[in-house]
């Protein structure tokens, strides 16, 4: 039973290899929220082998990349650009529901459970 419970680990811990390999996982880890969870997740392809103690940041940042995260970028003048439609000055509740536009302008029809939005 304790060999298969090796052989079990050493497949998984295969599989998962593989499946980080992947170049359109790759260029997702940098999308990954928890810096911990990140360098724990990076460490482990690096090393090939699985953390001493496989944590929830750990299990998290895995759930997360394989999850099919995608990047939404913007530009600090597109925002600026969105904050000031409708011109200046503004109270701050125009300001709010100006980002809030935009922001559901960018997000949708995509799952904001895997967007992260990066500021380019």
């Amino acid at each position: 039973m304790e060999d298969q419970l090796d052989q079990l680990v050493t497949n998984w811990t295969k599989v998962l290899q593989e499946n980080l390999s992947d170049p359109t996982i790759k260029d997702k880890l940098g999308l990954i929220t928890n810096k911990a969870g990140r360098e724990a997740v990076q460490g482990f392809i690096k090393s090939g082998t699985l953390p001493e103690e496989i944590d929830n940041t750990f299990i998290k940042a895995l759930q997360e990349v394989l999850s099919g995260l995608e990047k939404v970028g913007i530009s600090a003048r597109d925002v600026t650009v969105a904050l000031t439609k409708g011109g200046m000055p503004c109270t701050p509740e125009q300001l709010q529901d100006r980002f809030d536009s935009y922001v559901k302008a960018l997000t949708k029809g995509k799952d904001a459970a895997k967007l992260r939005i990066v500021i380019e």
